[in-house]
């Protein structure tokens, strides 16, 4: 059975999301609190210490004098982007949405490799979404603090360093590698936005150890110029589509048609309109816009009125192309064309250390050393409480990485187990097990049970069912025997006892003796499955098709729940939570 899920199914985790967060914050300001007690009772200075003992590595010391006013610029624009990157992060729609709507577009026709290094962290966010999206938001966050705030040469450079390692990460498993998925070009951001921020860390980097290609405007221009020909050059493969009449028009379409204001979306209407009607000449203006800019910027990398037109030109692609990358349900940054602008454009401000282009920088420093005198107990609590929040975010995802897995992932697939409104007797039926022996629901009178329909024939959504019901049991240890696990054959033309035997030893189910597979006659079967709404459908060819419920059926033989299970392997984990959890519930009733 597809994933029906749409992106507003996606904020049913807002709550969960919302409710963990609160919990970080408190927590977060509780050891806080406890650090700052400790440190005062033993006078003990760990900042100092670190600052002494790497005093002489060069690469994590830092010239006071040596940000310009370009480096000051993109210091303070980039941590503000964090910022906000990370406030989208934590967006409700995030946790179920990211793997589905980001990640798994993003690695289609990507290299082997990289699924094969992105598939365990997506397995490990389908796991634990909520708590994964919480540290991912909270890392963004950190980086954005330790760009304003001043904590320190050495903090800075640790999280700069920091944010390098997930810039790679997010760019292999967020991105694909940024340029593989069908439709990447110039329009949809690629080579990707993540590539944009880790040159700004290197530049701020480099700028810290007074590195002389920083104060060069080549290096910056050579950038953001390769950056804007690979877009162009993508966005002009006649294998990506854009020429042909209906591929771009129809992207653009999509992209207006999330909720957004008015004035953003009309113009990319307006352009989607005259993709429709003249896509060459559309596409070509794409490529153009992105080329043009990228050859003249590495001709003239000074001229202003160039850097003027190459922030333009990533403008439009912002605009235009990927509708500002913030209305999304499942957006979580402002896409390249706003970070590659803003680094086109700091070519327009001088390189040079403040202290050398003016005197005022003096008077300026005094101003500030004065405020920050006063203000200085409130800058260190802002930049430790986001340190200690940084931490706690660890934790969690330590503990999420050894610790059971969320059900998060079934709410968003499926809605979850759902409770009836109502709790009714469960309908009654007399089956037989693969030795022939009469089995009732009332034989299981006094004891939890979880009952479904399973095709004997079927090699993929059955056997996947019967290993969650399984797994989902064996989470409750020794309570797991109190519960009975009861399959119903969905299949009119292959029930016989041999079918459900082969069934059972070829998938290890024989190994559970509170497992129970039971078949009957034609009739009987279909009795069973007319009384619990069950659908079973044999077409022409392949498999056969059936409902896959799970009835979650009390002590006393009153249906309570119900569970959707659309046999997605990625969620298998998260269905056996979901399981486990609703048999705790009733295992302890």
């Amino acid at each position: 059975m597809p994933n029906n899920s749409s992106p507003s199914d996606f904020g049913s985790l807002g709550g969960l999301l919302n409710s963990q967060l609160e919990v970080i914050a408190l927590s977060s300001i509780g050891i806080l609190f406890v650090l700052y007690l400790a440190l005062r009772l033993t006078k003990f200075d760990p900042s100092q210490r670190l600052a002494s003992r790497l005093a002489d590595k060069s690469w994590m010391t830092r010239d006071p004098i040596s940000e310009g006013a370009r480096t000051r610029f993109l210091r303070i624009a980039f941590g503000v982007i964090w910022i906000i990157d990370g406030v989208l992060q934590l967006r409700p729609s995030m946790p179920g949405g990211l793997v589905t709507q980001v990640a798994d577009p993003s690695l289609l026709g990507a290299p082997r490799w990289i699924n094969d290094i992105a598939n365990p962290f997506l397995s490990l966010w389908n796991d634990h979404p909520v708590k994964l999206d919480i540290v991912s938001g909270i890392i963004q966050l950190l980086i954005g603090v330790a760009l304003l705030v001043d904590i320190g040469p050495i903090s800075r450079r640790v999280v700069l360093y920091g944010s390098l390692l997930w810039d790679l990460l997010v760019f292999i498993v967020g991105n694909g590698g940024g340029v593989f998925y069908s439709g990447a070009a110039f329009a949809t951001g690629a080579p990707a936005a993540i590539i944009v921020y880790a040159y700004v860390a290197i530049l701020l980097l480099s700028a810290d150890s007074s590195r002389a290609w920083v104060a060069k405007a080549r290096p910056t221009a050579y950038f953001a110029s390769g950056f804007l020909a690979i877009g162009a050059l993508l966005q002009a493969l006649p294998s990506e589509g854009y020429w042909h009449k209906g591929t771009l028009s129809s992207y653009l379409t999509q992209m207006a048609s999330s909720t957004q204001p008015w004035l953003v979306a009309e113009p990319v209407k307006l352009y989607s309109s005259f993709a429709s009607h003249s896509p060459v000449i559309a596409n070509a203006v794409m490529v153009f816009v992105s080329l043009g800019a990228a050859v003249i910027l590495a001709l003239r990398p000074r001229s202003k009125p160039v850097v003027l037109w190459g922030t333009i030109a990533a403008l439009f692609g912002w605009w235009i192309g990927q509708d500002m990358g913030v209305f999304s349900p499942t957006g979580t940054d402002f896409n390249s064309g706003f970070p590659l602008a803003v680094v086109i454009f700091s070519l327009m401000i001088s390189a040079e250390p403040a202290v050398i282009r003016s005197h005022l920088f003096v008077k300026a420093t005094d101003r500030w050393g004065r405020l920050k005198g006063a203000a200085g107990s409130l800058v260190a609590g802002i930049g430790w409480l986001t340190i200690t929040a940084f931490f706690l975010s660890g934790v969690i995802l330590v503990a999420s990485a050894a610790g059971a897995p969320s059900q998060s992932m079934a709410l968003v697939d499926s809605g979850g187990v759902q409770p009836l409104l109502t709790k009714r007797p469960a309908p009654s039926f007399t089956l037989y097990d693969s030795s022939g022996k009469a089995v009732s629901l009332s034989s299981f009178l006094g004891r939890p049970v979880v009952l479904t329909f399973l095709d004997p024939e079927c090699y993929d959504a059955c056997p996947l069912i019967a290993q969650e019901m399984v797994s989902g049991d064996s989470m409750l240890g020794k309570a797991s025997s109190k519960v009975a696990l009861v399959a119903i054959v969905a299949n009119p033309i292959f029930h016989s006892a041999s079918d459900v035997t082969a069934f059972d030893t070829s998938h290890g189910l024989n190994r559970y003796p509170n497992w129970y597979y039971l078949t009957g006659s034609t009739s009987e079967l279909e009795k069973v499955w007319k009384n619990y709404g069950i659908q079973v459908i044999v077409p022409k060819e392949g498999m056969v098709v059936h409902s896959q419920f799970l009835f979650f059926i009390d002590k006393k033989g009153n249906t309570k729940d119900i569970l959707l299970n659309t046999a997605n392997d990625q969620y298998a984990a998260s269905y056996s939570t979901a399981i486990y959890q609703t048999l705790k519930q009733m295992v302890n009733r």
